[in-house]
This record gives C-alpha cells, sequence and structure tokens, in this order.
C-alpha cells in the first residue's frame, strides 16, 4: 500500500432519521484512520455532516443521538406550507455546529438545497452553517421552508440525495456516497398524512437518484429501511447498521484513497 492517498470526499445522504447511520459509518473510518478531506450533504446528511465538520466530538454526537426524542422538537404549526416550523432543530443544530460559517469549519463542506423561487439546485458554502443545514433539511410538506432574502429553499434531496457530484467539484479525488434513502422496497401501507408525504418523497428521490449515484466511486448503502424514517425509536439500530456497512467497505475505500 502506498504511502500516498488520494483526497477523500464523504457525500452524506437524505434519509430522515436514517440518517442516523452516517454516524456508524463515521465511526468506523475513524477508528480505522481514513482520513476525510470533504463532505457535502444533503438533508439529514447535511445535519450530520455539518456537525461532524465543525468539530463536534464523534463519540458525543453518537450517545445525544440515542438520547434523543423526537416529540421535544416538534414545534407543530396549522399546516399552510408545512406541519414544523424547524425552529427547535435548528437552534439544537446552531449549538451543535457551534454558530461558525463555512469558513470556520475543520473540515470543508458544502450543502446542498433546492431554490424553489428559481427552481433549480443551490449550494451553500458560505454564511451561517445553521442556516444552510436548515434549508437543506427543509422536507416538502413537513417542515415549513427555509425563507431568507425572499427566496425559499427546500430539502437537498428532491433532486440531490446523495450529492457525491458537488464533493467531487469541491477537489474530492475519490468520493465515497453514503446512500441511507429509499432503494426500492415495498413500502408498509400509510397510515397517515405524514406517512404517504415520506413515502412519496422516497420513490421520487430514488427515481432520480438510479441516476446520480454513479457519480461517485463507491456507494455505502446501510441496510436501514426498516428504520422508520420520522422516528428516533429506532437510532441505535440505525447507527449499529452504519458501523456494520463501514465495516464491509473499509478495504475497498482502502484501496481507493490508498492504491
Amino acid at each position: 500500500m502506498s504511502s500516498e492517498r488520494k483526497t477523500l470526499g464523504l457525500a452524506l445522504g437524505s434519509g430522515s432519521a436514517r440518517g442516523f447511520a452516517h454516524l456508524g459509518v463515521l465511526k468506523v473510518f475513524e477508528e480505522n484512520n481514513i482520513p476525510i478531506d470533504y463532505i457535502s450533504g444533503s438533508s439529514m446528511g447535511a445535519v450530520i455532516g455539518a456537525i461532524y465538520a465543525c468539530g463536534t466530538d464523534l463519540d458525543m454526537m453518537i450517545k445525544f443521538s440515542k438520547t434523543l426524542d423526537e416529540k421535544e422538537y416538534l414545534d407543530l404549526i396549522v399546516p399552510r406550507k408545512g406541519f414544523l416550523k424547524g425552529n427547535k432543530f435548528t437552534e439544537l443544530i446552531k449549538l451543535f455546529t457551534k454558530n461558525y460559517d463555512f469558513d470556520q469549519a475543520k473540515i470543508p463542506i458544502n450543502i446542498v438545497s433546492y431554490n424553489l423561487s428559481v427552481n433549480k439546485p443551490v449550494l451553500f458554502n458560505s454564511g451561517k452553517i445553521y442556516d444552510a443545514t436548515r434549508a437543506s433539511m427543509s422536507i416538502p410538506g413537513v417542515f415549513v421552508p427555509f425563507e431568507k432574502d425572499d427566496v425559499c429553499y427546500v430539502d437537498g434531496g428532491v433532486v440531490d440525495r446523495v450529492p457525491s457530484e458537488t464533493a467531487r467539484k469541491m477537489g474530492a479525488d475519490v468520493v465515497v456516497g453514503i446512500d441511507v434513502g429509499f432503494r426500492g422496497e415495498v413500502h408498509p401501507t400509510a397510515e397517515n398524512a405524514l406517512q404517504v408525504i415520506l413515502q412519496t418523497f422516497d420513490i421520487m428521490s430514488w427515481e432520480i437518484a438510479k441516476y446520480k449515484l454513479s457519480d461517485a466511486d463507491y456507494i455505502i448503502a446501510p441496510d436501514v429501511f426498516a428504520v422508520d424514517p420520522w422516528s428516533t425509536k429506532d437510532v441505535e439500530m440505525c447507527i449499529e447498521k452504519g458501523i456494520e456497512a463501514g465495516h464491509k467497505c473499509l478495504d475497498d475505500v482502502k484501496k481507493l484513497i490508498y492504491g
């Protein structure tokens, strides 16, 4: 194995609560000294990626995630543009990203969202990281869209659920995508409006992702379909699935970056 290495970019994908699997993969990479040079994130991948890129201790992130109760952060409103204001989640992200601007991040990070005002994807790489993260996690119909300077932003997973091309453009020689989203499995029968929205979003994002996942040199896909995407009750299992997937891919990733 060569002592020289290629730079590695991680593209962390959307998937709501299933995105806690990103923590498991990151843990395996840390334990095996896999260097991460760039991070791109979409939706929940943006949340995990932003917090990690700001230097927050990974073990602390995992410990906190296992105690997280989503009900404490559900600021419900009368539906107009979404069921949730998202302010409580925003404050949590602001705390864990240390109120950093992008240029203060320990690992360079870009965050993907979608600009509804002009109907095109948008890349955040300046300003407050927590603002960009709030924009990227704005699941249509669930969270009220993020609005700033008369522009309306929604979830990055609308068009780019694993933003591999973004990581490549940041300078990564090797791009590893972590896909925690729906991959064509059979959904259980939806029991409420929220499940209908999420399942529809799953299907739409998968149809687009089929054509974009090839942008990565390697895709890690933790087996998290059984995880309820809108509940934190299975966080520990989700992280374990990420650890399992991380170990399976370890040799392949090492070959890609070290040759």
